[in-house]
């Protein structure tokens, strides 16, 4: 194992010495003595040693404390959607011919992943009218944050608008990723419609913007107008980013349709389950101008010698396993096998079955919200804008309250927004249907609501 230790003693010795230290000992003493050492952990809190039965009953107990989809009805989004998924899409994902997250180093003798990633890149540059698709990122707020690199290394600019609309966690890792980078990062707030305002708009779009962001949908699950963004902003030299929901695409005006340069997204309800923390996937669009500017996989088709059709992966010069730090990005072993899966998905329900989906999501979101509505004391917090699948409600009573009053009762019911967004959010949740509801779910829903305004 030495030899797989990443600091010879002498670099060991230049450290100690850079901290007026002596030894790794001595470096280990300066941790608080109510911590443990480590190499001396306290085992008093372990208790009893079980055999496999009865720690198997352990952790089953604590399993059990949980509660996942297949046992509340979910009524929640905000980034993370109930669809269904077919059988067919975990069988043939777990072949073994698929099942790593690796793009082989070689992938050449591996033609069918390959073709499969090649195939993946070709629907998501459909469903987003966009020229070409990377193979993956790591998830849709990354992706994000790596296309306003892009922007940012394309233009030479230090200043980016972000609009309101964005989910704020995905803002936060855009300004996580551009810290130390001397980025100034600018907000376009949302119009108390919760739409964007061109007019808004306009006052900061000028020369020293790298890119604005807009999403579809909007976080509050409204739909905003982008006609004439993308003429505005390449007027200036800056590009149009947008973020937006694969699923809503089905039925939607596209990235691609409205102009935008580079267009990012969250992968997981093209087939993927809920899961807290993921593995998700991050998908990336542009233009066939930026092609050498985006980061991660590409696979191409081209011919071998023999002038036989082959797969390949291409342009890999911008990547950190050819440039290293002077590659487009760090990203190295992406989301393959959950790529695969979304194509999967998309090939067993067809382009019809897709857009029947998002139809179902829809229908199910605009009936609930419709009933909803209806009871005393419930309003939409944005009435008149245009929504997807998703809409926020405003109440008197706390939104944690009732989210939890109907989780006990088997309904994860909408997001309270007051631990995000701040206090004056109390009242407010964001709730969410898709295609799999039922119409004795949304019954279900609405009647526990109404009986917990009764009691509050």
């Amino acid at each position: 194992m030495a030899s797989f230790i990443p600091h010879t003693p002498e670099e060991t010795g230049e450290m100690l010495t850079r901290i007026g230290l002596k030894s790794i000992e001595d470096l280990l003493l300066q941790f608080p003595a109510t911590n443990p050492r480590p190499g001396a952990p306290d085992l008093s809190l372990l208790g009893e040693g079980m055999d496999e039965r009865a720690l198997l009953r352990w952790f089953a107990g604590l399993a059990e404390k949980n509660k996942d989809a297949s046992r509340a009805v979910v009524f929640r989004g905000a980034g993370s959607y109930d669809h269904f998924i077919p059988s067919a899409t975990g069988a043939l994902v777990s072949r073994g011919e698929f099942l790593t997250s690796y793009t082989p180093y070689q992938p050449e003798a591996s033609q069918g992943l390959l073709q499969a990633i090649f195939e993946f890149q070709t629907a998501i540059s459909r469903l987003y009218g966009m020229d070409l698709s990377n193979a993956s990122l790591y998830d849709g707020a990354t992706a994000l944050a790596e296309a306003v690199l892009v922007a940012i290394r394309e233009t030479g600019r230090s200043r980016i608008l972000l609009s309101e609309g964005l989910d704020p966690m995905i803002r936060e890792v855009v300004h996580t990723y551009l810290e130390g980078l001397s980025i100034k990062i600018d907000l376009l707030p949302l119009g108390q419609g919760g739409q964007s305002t061109p007019e808004s708009l306009k006052e900061r779009v000028d020369e020293s913007l790298a890119c604005f962001v807009g999403a579809i949908p909007t976080f509050f699950g409204t739909i905003d107008d982008f006609n004439g963004v993308a003429d505005l902003l390449h007027g200036v030299g800056a590009l149009f980013l947008l973020h937006a929901n694969p699923h809503a695409l089905a039925l939607l005006r596209t990235p691609g349709e409205w102009g935008a340069d580079i267009a990012t997204g969250e992968g997981q309800s093209l087939g993927l389950p809920l899961s807290s923390g993921g593995p998700y996937l991050g998908l990336m669009t542009a233009r066939k101008k930026y092609v050498r500017r985006i980061p991660g996989r590409l696979a191409g088709l081209t011919k071998d010698s023999e002038g036989r059709p082959c797969f390949v992966l291409t342009l890999q010069a911008r990547e950190q396993h050819i440039r290293r730090e002077k590659a487009n990005s760090n990203i190295c072993s992406n989301e393959t096998l959950l790529g695969i899966a979304a194509l999967v998905n998309m090939a067993l329900l067809g382009p019809g079955g897709l857009a029947r989906a998002a139809a179902g999501s829809w229908k199910n979101a605009h009936e609930l919200e419709k009933r909803l509505t209806a009871l005393p004391g419930v309003r939409n917090l944005f009435p008149d804008a245009p929504f997807f699948h998703e809409f926020v409600l405003e109440m008197t009573p706390s939104a944690k309250r009732m989210s939890q009053f109907l989780l006990e009762r088997g309904i994860l019911g909408g997001l309270p927004l007051e631990p995000i967004l701040g206090s004056s959010w109390s009242g407010r949740s964001l709730w969410c249907a898709t295609e799999v509801r039922t119409e004795e779910e949304i019954s279900q829903a609405v009647d526990l609501v109404r009986e917990f305004l009764r009691q509050h």
